[in-house]
Order: structure tokens, then C-alpha cells, then sequence
């Protein structure tokens, strides 16, 4: 029988190992990274990673259309005929676009991986933007965006980025209606001709692979074929260069009952040394469900259902933030409140018991977050896009068990300067 009484022993130590992987080289120049497993249960999952984000582009909205849209139709094929083409194999696509990059990844069954491939190929090739699943994009995104507009969670996300970066760097930026209506399909379809091409991607293919699925990735995505067809010169981007406002900004809506709050301020990423120790700080300030501020602001105040604290990552800067939704009538408390608890993390040193349970869970979900060849995908990507060595993880899950209460409190002080926060109210 299982003993429901007694808590298990906690080891506190990581299992996590360095990711094991080949590197390819097709024969148009593409670099795949090739992640085979024998648990995948004939499954394949390939990621191509476009530098084609809202970042290299000027006109606001041609990214994101560009990498949604180029399924919705080729010069042959109807939107309908690629998806049940798609779906006739038990595969499908899922595509995403930001600031620093758009993806595409494709799954598929192993036993039909040639006949997906070339499918995608053809549509890489062939894609043309039809007018009326254009129209149909702008009418969707249009409502969406009116949509969001009425939500205070959704106006102070757009109000803290833009006061945290500036109105024009890409992270700063957001689509308005008249951006939509903006949009026209030679514009689309030249962005995608140029960004979506073999020297601008990298391809990480994992699951139930063998040598012979290789071959078939070279003969299809690998072939020069698709790099002819798109060789031609980058577009302009846009400025990384940020302008931040500090202070506090509100912007309410007279008729709302509730107040979105979000705090914070431009933090350091992931090269830099102190990142593994500010994982931890964060995560004992509102990180997870028995953080800090869960306890002060939720549980003891009763101010709201949830609040977190987070760190954004990003290629080109990141960001850590405190967010949360109150009455309209207390978000002045609950700020209070919030800036008390960084002052007394920069005042007084954790005890060793509250440290231990957020290193524990800590452990627990970064290891959790290997569970499974896609998942370890994952974070082979984020090792690639910043440049990070192939012992990363494991650096990242033994700083976590030798960091000491001292240290905390001095990363407290050095990056949770108040002074320094954006915090906007809407």
C-alpha cells in the first residue's frame, strides 16, 4: 500500500546531463541539429527557426502575417487542399511569430515523413497569399485586437513594454487597427521570399529518426532548389537601441472595476553569471504558487487571486516584472505592499528552510522540463539562439543547489532597485 502519510526524502540534487545531439549540414547550406530518441512511438517533430521576427521588418504586422498565412494557399493549392493534404498523413503544422524570430514546426509520423516533407517543400516554394485568406486574417486579427483592447491585463502589458523599450524598438511596439488595414499581399509575400529561406534558418528535427530519414530531410529541405528560389537580399530591420521611462504611468479605463498592475525593469539574460542566482531570487519573490507575494498579497491581504514575478528572455534584452490584477480601489496598497517586500529581501537574509523549498521546486521543474525528446528540443533551441554552451543546464541546476542566503540578498539589492522600476496601472 502507498504511504500517503509520510513525505518522501528530498534529494535536492540534479539529474540533469548535457543534451546529445548531431549536427548536419544539407546540401543548400541549412545547419540541422538531429535529436533521436527510440521512446518518440514513431513520431518526428521538426522545428525551422526563421530570422524573419516583426524585428526585420519596418511595417508593422508583415511578419506575423507572413508566417501565418504562407499555408493558406499556393498557386496550385487551396488553404483547404494543404490541410487535409496535411491531415491526410496525421500531420500539422504550428507556426509562430516575435519580435526576434518566426517558427515553423511541422509533426509527422516517421513512416510518412517523405510525403510531409515534400508537401511542405512544395508550400515553402509555392506560397502565395491569397487575397480573401488575407481579408480573412485582418478581419480575425481586427476583432482580436478590439477584444483585447477592453482588457486591462492586455493594456498594461502594451503600456509596460512601450515604456519599457520606446514606441519603436521591436519589443516596444504594437499593432493598431489601421496596421492591419495597411497590409497587402505584395508586401507579405515579398517579406516571406526574402526571410524564409535555407541561409536564414537553422532546423532542429527530433524524435523517431534513422539514417534513412536523414537522407530524406536532405533530399527535401536540404535541396538547393528551395535556396535558388529564394535568394535574395535581407530587408531592412528596425533599431534595438531602447528608451526606457521610469516611474509610475496610469492609464485607466473610467468604467472598470478592476486594475491591472505590472512593475519591473530591463534585467540582465542568460550569459551573464549572476542569471541562475536572479532565477532564484525571482522565484521566491512571486515565482511560484508559494512565493512571497502568493503569501502577502493573496493569502494574508485577500487583495487578489494570483500575482507572479517573472523573467523575460528575450535575444536582444530581458526583462523581470511583477504582475498582478486588484479592485480598482486597491492597486495603491497593493503597490505599497509589493515594494515592501523587495525592500525586505534587500534588507534581510532568507532562512534556510524557506531557501531549500525554493531550490527543491526549482530542481523539480527544470527537470521536468527535459521530460521527453520534444521537450529536450526545446532547449536546444534556447541554447542556439543565445549562444549558450552545451553544459548550460547543467551549470544552471548546480548553481541553484550552491547558492546561499547571503547571496540573495545581495542580488536583491543589486537588480530589485525600486527606484529604477517602470510600474504602470491600467
Amino acid at each position: 500500500m502507498i504511504d500517503r502519510v509520510t513525505q518522501p526524502l528530498i534529494d535536492g540534487r540534479s539529474s540533469i546531463s548535457k543534451l546529445f545531439f548531431e549536427t548536419v549540414a544539407l546540401d543548400n547550406g541549412m545547419k540541422a541539429y538531429i535529436m533521436h530518441s527510440p521512446n518518440a512511438n514513431g513520431a518526428v517533430k521538426l522545428d525551422l527557426v526563421f530570422g524573419a521576427g516583426a524585428g526585420s521588418s519596418v511595417q508593422r504586422g508583415v511578419a506575423s502575417a507572413a508566417n501565418s498565412l504562407f499555408s493558406e494557399g499556393t498557386k496550385d493549392k487551396s488553404s483547404q487542399e494543404i490541410h487535409e493534404a496535411f491531415d491526410f498523413y496525421g500531420a500539422y503544422l504550428e507556426r509562430g511569430c516575435s519580435a526576434d524570430d518566426a517558427q515553423i514546426s511541422l509533426y509527422s509520423l516517421q513512416k510518412f515523413l517523405p510525403n510531409t516533407l515534400n508537401l511542405l517543400v512544395e508550400v515553402f516554394n509555392n506560397a502565395a497569399f491569397p487575397q480573401q485568406e488575407l481579408e480573412l486574417y485582418i478581419s480575425r486579427h481586427k476583432q482580436k485586437l478590439a477584444v483585447n483592447s477592453q482588457k486591462n491585463s492586455y493594456l498594461a502589458k502594451r503600456l509596460f513594454a512601450q515604456k519599457i523599450w520606446g514606441l519603436e524598438h521591436p519589443y516596444g511596439r504594437h499593432m493598431q487597427a489601421e496596421d492591419f488595414d495597411r497590409l497587402t499581399q505584395s508586401a507579405i509575400s515579398k517579406f516571406y521570399f526574402q526571410k524564409y529561406s535555407p541561409e536564414n534558418c537553422y532546423l532542429v528535427v527530433s524524435g523517431s529518426l534513422g539514417l534513412a530519414d536523414i537522407s530524406i530531410l536532405n533530399q527535401s529541405l536540404g535541396s538547393k532548389k528551395w535556396a535558388t528560389a529564394h535568394a535574395t537580399p535581407p530587408a531592412n530591420s528596425l533599431s534595438w537601441k531602447s528608451s526606457t521611462e521610469k516611474g509610475l504611468f496610469v492609464e485607466q479605463k473610467k468604467e472598470s472595476v478592476q486594475a491591472a498592475l505590472l512593475m519591473g525593469s530591463q534585467t540582465i539574460g542568460r550569459n551573464h553569471p549572476d542569471y541562475f542566482g536572479l532565477q532564484v531570487l525571482n522565484t521566491l519573490l512571486g515565482g511560484y504558487f508559494g512565493s512571497r507575494l502568493m503569501k502577502k498579497i493573496r493569502e494574508e491581504k485577500g487583495y487578489t487571486y494570483g500575482i507572479g514575478s517573472s523573467i523575460l528572455v528575450q535575444k536582444n534584452g530581458a526583462v523581470f516584472s511583477i504582475q498582478t490584477e486588484v479592485a480598482v480601489d486597491k492597486w495603491e496598497l497593493v503597490l505599497q505592499d509589493i515594494r515592501a517586500e523587495v525592500v525586505t529581501l534587500q534588507q534581510n537574509m532568507v532562512d534556510s528552510a524557506e531557501l531549500a523549498l525554493v531550490k527543491n521546486y526549482m530542481i523539480g521543474s527544470f527537470q521536468r522540463s527535459f521530460d521527453g525528446v520534444f521537450a529536450k528540443a526545446d532547449r536546444l533551441k534556447t541554447l542556439i539562439d543565445n549562444n549558450l554552451d552545451l553544459d548550460y543546464f547543467v551549470k544552471y541546476s548546480n548553481s541553484i543547489n550552491k547558492l546561499q542566503a547571503n547571496d540573495l540578498q545581495q542580488l536583491a539589492i543589486k537588480y530589485l532597485d525600486i527606484d529604477d522600476f517602470t510600474e504602470v496601472v491600467a
